[in-house]
């Protein structure tokens, strides 16, 4: 398990928790990241368990880098992840059906490929150019998304 991010101390996780995730060798917290295609390219999919997001560019990020997304059902994520066709949306909140999502990717990394084939939502102006989605109306050419979503770091 690839952990990217920091700990969140507005929706601090239970200290047992935390300390079962940096006790456990095959647990892998990476902290923040700016090299995230890297990070993209070791997954088998992404998890995004959210219950407040703007719109969450993650999930952009990862179709770009072909992988499927596991989300949390709440409207910004529906936005950006197609349930049964680029990732699974799971009802937020809820730690059961998250599992049962990863499961169905572990038990069948062809399906886990196949929802990340590349295809993105088109809506709020987003396109698909030299097949990596891009938001034109969002990101210039120097944003960090721009060249994350273009296979470009830095």
């Amino acid at each position: 398990l690839l952990v990217c991010g920091p700990f969140e101390t507005r929706d601090a996780v239970e200290s047992s928790v935390r300390e079962t995730l940096e006790s456990d060798d095959r647990v892998h917290l990476v902290g923040h990241q700016l090299d995230m295609p890297a990070h993209y390219a070791a997954m088998s999919f992404l998890v995004l368990p959210t219950h407040r997001e703007g719109f969450p560019n993650v999930p952009m990020e990862a179709a770009a880098m072909e992988r499927a997304v596991v989300a949390s059902d709440i409207p910004a994520c529906r936005e950006a992840v197609l349930d049964g066709e680029t990732g699974l949306l799971v009802p937020e909140g809820d730690a059961g059906a998250l599992a049962d999502a990863m499961a169905r990717y572990l038990d069948d990394p062809e399906l886990a490929r196949s929802h990340g084939d590349g295809r993105v939502p088109h809506r709020h102006g987003l396109a698909v150019a030299d097949g990596y989605p891009i938001d034109f109306k969002r990101l210039g050419h120097g944003s960090p998304h721009y060249r994350v979503v273009h296979g470009r770091a830095g």
